[in-house]
């Protein structure tokens, strides 16, 4: 091995090129033959596409049927997630496996390949792929392959299992039936209200009901004044006794009595001070009698307090019996006024349970409606998804591309020729 020639000069580079010539020569030319003949000879691998357009539709415009029976629901959502939702239907596991189902998996290996699914469903997830074409609503399916054919086969069967999984997606199976039965139901529930109310009108229709309770209210309010009178002259008696032990109407009746009562203790007075003993004879018997008078006044107060009490006492208990009569009428009224309510409540409750109800009948009729329309465009496979493409199938290879390959075996033969000249110089 020999040290690397020292290049000083054009010259001596132009030395060395010469030198080596050969040898470079057939390293570039050889280079370039074989990326020539791989662009040339290689397996071609061709390329089919399809796009579709997805418009503004039902899918976008409207909720499910059984959503809008029910409260509004606020949804944010826009274009791009929905076509990403569409992105990942294209790109699911099962679109794969239908698709391989449908083409078969010989098919989709290509000819002398054994019936492997699962080798096919790999081929499918390397070879097949969906994209958004940028600032669109426009996705495009491409799909490579060996076969042009086969290409263009598996790409149209894509779209069909996409355009199904997409109606299945947006599909609310079920959802007719359901909103039928709810709205037959309903149906009944008004139907039993109306009967209901309709009996409750007739018993109420010969009755003034404002009227009548004006009437009723005007009467209890009289007997509420009444009561309260009476109850305020029964609280008055009451504390004029409790607070009164002996009342000037007994005074007024045992005044003789009394007089002579006086009469007696000052005459006493006057022989106690003319001398006389309280043991003589003159003063044991005043003493006496003033006893009796006592006795007797004592018991003239006391059959007076009670001909005062008795009166008092048949006073308050008509008090009383007036009282509990009123009592007793306003019971009745109240009673009376209590029927009147409730069956006026009882009405207008029915009358906004009804209102509740057809309010939800119409919500129902609405929803079931757009579920009758919903069934019918999905039997028809009407769907926001417009093919603006089909499948093509291809002409041209997308690789190998032998202009490509041969760049890249000049590119790679100059290289090679210049680690050519600085081996054979080592």
């Amino acid at each position: 091995m020999r040290p690397l020639l020292h290049i000083h000069s054009l010259s001596d580079l132009l030395t060395l090129l010469a030198r080596h010539r050969g040898k470079m020569l057939a390293v570039f030319a050889l280079v370039v033959t074989a990326a020539a003949l791989y662009g040339a000879l290689g397996t071609k691998i061709y390329r089919s596409e399809a796009r579709l357009l997805l418009r503004l539709g039902r899918e976008n415009s409207s909720m499910d049927p059984t959503a809008m029976a029910f409260r509004s629901v606020s949804v944010s959502q826009t274009r791009l997630s929905e076509i990403n939702s569409e992105l990942q239907l294209l790109g699911s596991h099962d679109l794969r496996e239908r698709v391989v189902a449908a083409v078969g998996p010989a098919v989709v290996l290509g000819e002398g390949r054994q019936d492997d699914s699962d080798a096919a469903l790999l081929y499918l997830e390397r070879n097949a792929r969906a994209r958004l074409v940028d600032d669109s609503h426009v996705l495009v399916i491409e799909f490579e392959h060996r076969d042009p054919d086969v290409a263009r086969t598996v790409v149209q069967a894509m779209i069909e299992v996409f355009q199904e999984k997409h109606l299945a997606a947006f599909d609310s199976p079920g959802a007719y039936e359901f909103l039928d039965g709810q709205l037959q139901t309903i149906e009944g529930q008004i139907a039993v209200k109306e009967e209901a109310l309709v009996k409750l009108r007739a018993d109420l229709g010969a009755i003034a009901v404002a009227e009548t309770e004006r009437g009723l209210q005007t009467q209890l309010a009289a007997i509420e004044t009444a009561q309260s009178s009476i109850e305020s002259e029964l609280a008055g008696r009451q504390a004029a006794r409790a607070a009164v032990t002996t009342s000037s109407q007994v005074e007024a009746a045992v005044v003789p009595l009394r007089t002579t009562l006086q009469e007696l203790q000052v005459e006493e007075l006057r022989l106690l001070g003319k001398g006389y003993l309280s043991t003589s004879k003159s003063v044991f018997s005043l003493r006496k009698t003033i006893s009796k008078v006592e006795a007797m006044l004592k018991a003239a107060r006391a059959e007076q307090q009670s001909i005062l009490d008795q009166e008092e006492d048949g006073i308050t208990k008509g008090l009383s019996a007036r009282a509990e009569m009123l009592q007793q009428h306003a019971a009745a009224i109240e009673t009376e006024l209590a029927g009147l309510g409730m069956k006026a409540l009882a009405t207008a409750r029915l009358e906004r349970e009804l209102a509740t109800l057809r309010g939800n009948q119409s919500k129902y009729e609405q929803s079931r409606e757009q579920a009758r329309i919903e069934n019918a465009l999905s039997q028809q496979h009407m769907t926001n998804v417009s093919i603006v493409q089909p499948a093509v199938l291809p002409r041209r290879p997308v690789r190998p591309n032998l202009i490509l390959c041969v760049g890249v075996g000049i590119m790679l033969g100059l290289m090679a020729a210049c680690g050519t000249l600085l081996l054979a110089e080592f």
